[in-house]
């Protein structure tokens, strides 16, 4: 739950930073970028911040278990239980952190890359963010209370 709470709140802040550099993105369409290259930027962002979170987090883990290993008297665990971080954890972390973050940025990558062209190169346009992206938004937002009160 506190992943997906997580992840949530990191979709609605990538959506919001997607709104603030509208500008940049229709200065790149047109120039001529296609709308899904626009797209997978965004989501190689989002991938990379999701394994940076990732490998942070396996460091965290790893010292965590040497602490309670320092911290717990000897003999204290029973002899099966065995408790290690190996390949299996790597991987598994690894491809929890990809899938997290394409699947977590590919709704505000999509919602980016439309960028109203005309309003965004007039001069003194902002780019404000559409009711599409307030929905969105706000939609993220009730998942994440949705989710914290479950927990």
């Amino acid at each position: 739950m506190v992943l997906l709470i997580g992840c949530a709140n990191l979709a609605n802040l990538t959506l919001a930073r997607g709104a603030a550099c509208e500008r940049e993105l229709a200065i790149r369409a047109s120039v001529g970028a296609g709308r899904w290259r626009l797209v997978r930027q965004f989501l190689t962002e989002n991938v990379l911040l999701s394994t940076c979170g990732g490998v942070l987090g396996l460091g965290l883990g790893f010292a965590l278990k040497a602490g309670l290993e320092l911290a717990l008297p000897p003999f204290s665990l029973p002899p099966e239980a065995d408790v290690a971080i190996d390949a299996r954890v790597l991987l598994f972390t690894l491809t929890l952190a990809i899938l997290t973050g394409m699947i977590f940025g590919l709704a505000p990558a999509l919602q980016a890359t439309r960028p109203n062209l005309a309003g965004c190169m007039k001069e003194g346009g902002r780019g404000a963010s559409s009711g599409g992206r307030h929905q969105v938004r706000g939609a993220l937002v009730v998942t994440e209370v949705a989710l914290a009160s479950c927990c």
